[in-house]
């Protein structure tokens, strides 16, 4: 983005035109004095063209990383098959996978990928409980503390982890939404991150979408949910 316009001015010249004067008239006076020792008008400047982006060093950013749901919340439920081991709480004789035990491990393994390689981050939560690692009573209570742990953190970008369930099966893959409203750089955060999970994961690429929910409308960061 261009952040200013150079205003070039433009310079004008006047010519004096010569008088053809009688015998009867004083001379003419003297013609003015040779400009050939003053140095030449400097160019005018060039607009300049668009800024290269701003390249910031990893501890220079501060992540937001929310996992969904959480506490007396489980999000979806998945059922698996008898003997299937998950690594995660065991839920309902081993039988149940919840949303938020994914959501919160896969949000610890991003951390420490991103800490490893220099980045600082905040959890909106780190255990089973809401956001903060508090309870609550409402899910908008919850959902506004995620916000605003982000926003009083000064967090530079904001990433809620997610993980949808379909009851029929029919609809499956990957896909990350951003505001409807979303800046610029929420869209290109959006974008970037489908694009690499898409080519990572290989799940069916179901795009980048647009959406109310409140963690992306009541950020101050570019945000995205996945």
């Amino acid at each position: 983005m261009i952040r200013g316009l150079v205003l070039l001015g433009a310079v004008i010249a006047t010519a004096v035109p010569a008088i053809a004067l009688g015998d009867d008239v004083p001379p003419p006076l003297e013609p003015p004095a040779s400009r050939a020792s003053e140095p030449p008008p400097a160019p005018p400047a060039a607009a300049p063209g668009p800024e290269a982006p701003v390249v910031r060093r990893p501890d220079e950013l501060l992540i937001a990383i929310d996992p969904g749901h959480g506490g007396a919340d489980p999000g979806a439920i998945g059922v698996l098959p008898p003997g299937t081991r998950t690594g995660l709480t065991r839920r309902r004789g081993g039988r149940a996978l919840l949303e938020k035990d994914v959501n919160l491990d896969v949000s610890r393994r991003l951390q420490r990928w991103l800490e490893t390689r220099g980045y600082r981050t905040i959890m909106t939560r780190t255990r089973d409980r809401g956001a903060g690692d508090l309870p609550y009573r409402r899910e908008g209570e919850d959902l506004a503390r995620r916000s605003r742990i982000a926003n009083e953190a000064g967090a530079d970008l904001f990433i809620s982890v997610h993980a949808n369930a379909s009851l029929t099966g029919a609809f499956r893959g990957t896909e990350t939404y951003h505001f409807y409203v979303a800046s610029t750089g929420g869209r290109d955060l959006a974008r970037s991150v489908q694009e690499r999970m898409i080519a990572r994961i290989g799940l069916p690429n179901r795009g980048v979408r647009r959406a109310g929910f409140h963690v992306l409308r009541a950020t101050t960061m570019p945000a995205v949910l996945v």
